[in-house]
């Protein structure tokens, strides 16, 4: 279908041997190269048409078998991209105008054409069918490009009306290519800034005024038909034709999972920064508390036994042991967000655990609560305070969300997360807890800041609570998402990884015998004075020989000088950092090649610490966290000592 054809294969349907004649003279004056096939009916033009290609079919409009339009049909059928020039000896005007309309290239009467006109046409008719026929296929590559890419793009004329929309832009706009075409650009392309500037935002206008190309790099909504939004970038170009402008082009991009991530990028660099400073505050803090603490409780034991005249000498330090006690819950919120309080996880099953929880923070409360938990609900791997701490801080909020009382719904199902899922978590299996209230919700400017830390709208808040939530949900390889309509409720969702491993039934612990204490000898390293003296005087008073060491050097050489005199020490309790000096991380290492049988204990002030997790990875036999009473320090040892004597055994 070209006209660089050495030969043009023309097909004549004519059924007038003497037409036939005239046509194939006035072929041989006007084309030298030429191959012609003649069909005197529509049967055996279709019959050719099937067999042959041809570069244009001349068509008589009056056949045996086929008459007026019918014919044109029939070739169409046959050979849709084959030019048609319709050669007649009816001079009909309205029958040339419908032919066209049809599709045929050109309407000829016999009586008017020479070579000239006949060889021209059959020239202009296979040029404009080839056009028409690369025009057809670059629009349907355009077509599968557009809907191949992953860019919104809707084209507009010179009067900025839709005349091509894509896929990406359908779904943005809720519009379909149908609804969309010859619509009013600024009715399909709602976009608007998210803050601080004008709501209505027109590309397009923006455009017609420059004169030049926009790029629009700071974020704007797309608003849908049915009020959803999707937070996109993008430019807008102008299509000029001899400097007029013939239209514009905007192409969008979805940046609403990649926004996503940044805010949680940029929410966790914040927790990170005011992290580091607030685990500083409560290490030292947890030092502080650990001598009152331990002072306090040691009093109040001492008074015990005495008169009854030291009643209320007991009640009051029992009061103050609590205080110090809350003191040191803050401080490990503090420690937890800060870094995620590293999790000493077991596996559960929530049953009984969730309705302990819940019950426990509504005590006192008039709000109701509903809990629903299926019998075949994934067993999880948790910290049990830290989970408690989050379950309790999200129905603590929900029940004072409802200031006249109502109802807290908490239900748990199993949901399996796939790919690009709103939480952001791995492909896999989880347990989903949800926690509804009915109460007054949370407004839309305060959704994105509600996990910061020291954020709050309650007049007494501290701002831990849901930071602290948010953090051990991402220590637990988890995830905390929240839904709200100021007026209308909020649920917190919060999602745990599935485990693959056996419940633990066995919560409780065994009973320790009580042994002879007078000659267990202990190391006792920190670097705190108060500390020191304290633990000294509570180890001393219940009959165990205590020493005392400010770093790991001074740890180390009492050692050497003990295990010298034939006097080793039975257990040693290293702190685990000293700043400015050796910790017990690398000290324990050190005295382990001394007296490899000695008992080591580790203790810290930062909770998130992976060796008090994990100390037996790190030659430890126990753990424990500052602050600490006397009696936890006492059962510690009284267990230590137990197995001590177990493996000598």
């Amino acid at each position: 279908m070209s006209d660089q054809h050495d030969v043009f294969r023309i097909l004549l349907v004519e059924d007038r041997q003497e037409d036939i004649n005239i046509v194939k003279s006035k072929l041989d004056d006007a084309i030298v190269n030429f191959e012609l096939a003649c069909a005197d009916s529509m049967r055996g033009a279709i019959a050719l048409l099937e067999k042959s290609e041809f570069d244009v079919v001349l068509l008589d409009l009056t056949l045996p078998d086929a008459d007026g339009m019918q014919t044109v049909t029939h070739v169409y059928q046959s050979a849709p991209n084959t030019p048609i020039v319709v050669l007649t000896g009816l001079c009909d005007d309205i029958m040339a105008m419908r032919a066209i309309r049809e599709g045929v290239q050109d309407y000829l009467v016999k009586d008017n054409i020479n070579s000239e006109i006949l060889s021209r046409t059959i020239r202009h008719s296979i040029e404009r069918k080839r056009a028409e026929h690369e025009l057809a296929l670059e629009k349907e590559r355009l077509a599968i490009t557009l809907g191949s890419i992953g860019e919104a793009v809707i084209a507009v004329d010179e009067g900025a009306r839709v005349v091509l929309i894509n896929d990406i832009a359908e779904a943005m706009t809720g519009y379909t290519e149908n609804t969309a075409i010859g619509q009013r650009a600024a009715d399909v392309v709602q976009l608007r800034h998210i803050e601080g500037k004008p709501e209505n935002f027109d590309p397009f206008a923006e455009v017609r005024h420059c004169n030049e190309r926009i790029t629009i790099l700071d974020d704007v909504e797309i608003v849908s038909q049915d009020g959803s939004t999707t937070l996109v970038i993008g430019s807008c170009s102008p299509i000029y034709e001899n400097d007029s402008l013939q239209g514009m082009v905007l192409v969008l991009n979805d940046v609403t999972a990649k926004r996503r991530m940044e805010h949680e990028m940029i929410k966790n660099q914040r927790l990170e920064s005011v992290g580091v400073l607030a685990g500083g505050i409560a290490h030292d803090f947890n030092n502080l508390l650990t001598g009152i603490i331990g002072n306090v409780s040691m009093a109040r034991i001492r008074l015990q036994h005495s008169d009854e005249k030291n009643e209320k000498v007991r009640d009051i330090l029992a009061r103050a042991e609590l205080a110090a006690e809350r003191a040191a819950d803050i401080t490990n919120q503090l420690l937890t967000f800060a870094s995620g309080g590293l999790p000493v996880k077991e596996t559960v099953a929530l049953h009984s655990l969730m309705a302990e929880i819940v019950q426990f923070a509504l005590h006192g409360s008039r709000t109701r609560h509903a809990l629903t938990i299926p019998d075949d609900l994934y067993p999880i791997d948790i910290d049990r305070t830290q989970f408690g701490q989050v379950i309790q801080n999200l129905v603590i909020n929900a029940d004072q969300a409802m200031p006249d009382s109502g109802t807290i719904s908490v239900a748990a199902e199993n949901v399996t997360m796939g790919p690009e899922n709103p939480a952001m978590l791995d492909v896999g299996d989880y347990v989903k807890i949800s926690i509804s209230d009915q109460g007054i919700g949370i407004p839309a400017g305060q959704i994105k800041k509600i996990f910061d830390p020291f954020f709050t709208t309650k007049a007494k808040g501290r701002g831990l609570g849901l930071a602290t939530a948010h953090s051990i949900m991402s220590g637990h390889s988890g995830a905390i998402r929240v839904d709200s309509t100021d007026g209308s409720g909020t649920t917190f969702s919060i999602f745990f990884p599935r485990s693959e491993a056996a419940v633990d039934v066995s919560h409780g612990r065994a009973d320790v015998l009580n042994p002879g204490l007078q000659n267990i000898r202990i190391l006792l390293m920190d670097d705190d004075a108060i500390i020191c003296d304290t633990a000294k005087e509570m180890l001393e008073s219940i009959g165990y020989s205590v020493a005392i060491a400010n770093e790991g050097s001074e740890a180390i050489d009492l050692v050497r000088i003990a295990v010298a005199a034939g006097q080793p020490f039975d257990i040693v309790l290293l702190d685990l950092t000293i700043p400015g000096g050796m910790g017990g991380q690398e000290t324990i290492k050190i005295i382990r090649s001394i007296t490899p049988a000695v008992k080591a204990l580790v203790c810290s002030g930062y909770s998130h610490a992976p060796v008090l997790s994990n100390y037996e990875e790190f030659g430890f036999d126990g753990a424990i966290k500052k602050p600490f009473k006397f009696e936890v320090l006492h059962e510690l040892l009284q267990r230590t000592v137990c197995q001590s004597g177990d493996q000598s055994s």
